[in-house]
Order: C-alpha cells, then sequence, then structure tokens
C-alpha cells in the first residue's frame, strides 16, 4: 500500500513540474519591435483565384506591416 502511495506522489509531482515547465516564458519568443513573419499556404495556383487571393492577402498583410 505504501509504494502505491509513493508511485502516485511521484506522478503527482511530475505532472505539476511539466504544467509549470508548460508556462515558463518561450526563450525563442519573437522581440519586441520584430517584424513578425507570416507564411502563406495553398494547394496549387492552377485555379486562378488563389493566384490573386496570394497577392492580395500579400498586400494586405504588408501594408500592415508584417513580413510575408
Amino acid at each position: 500500500m505504501k509504494h502505491n502511495k509513493v508511485v502516485w506522489i511521484i506522478v503527482a509531482l511530475v505532472t505539476i513540474v511539466s504544467l509549470l515547465a508548460a508556462c515558463a516564458p518561450n526563450a525563442a519568443a519573437p522581440v519586441v519591435g520584430a517584424k513578425t513573419k507570416i507564411g502563406l499556404s495553398f494547394s496549387d495556383f492552377a485555379t486562378e483565384r488563389w493566384k490573386n487571393e496570394a497577392d492580395l492577402m500579400t498586400k494586405l498583410l504588408n501594408d500592415k506591416g508584417y513580413d510575408v
């Protein structure tokens, strides 16, 4: 019975540490003032619509200050 209690305590501690580690600040977080890079993905440009959409979205995002 005592062995079972120790196992549950260890599982609880590992869970708590994992949750706290997930909340830690990200070292790879973007620097304040740096441009945010956004990627666009389309299935293909065989359909005329997608090329037009890509051009429009790229222009709108560039105008807002994003790097596309």
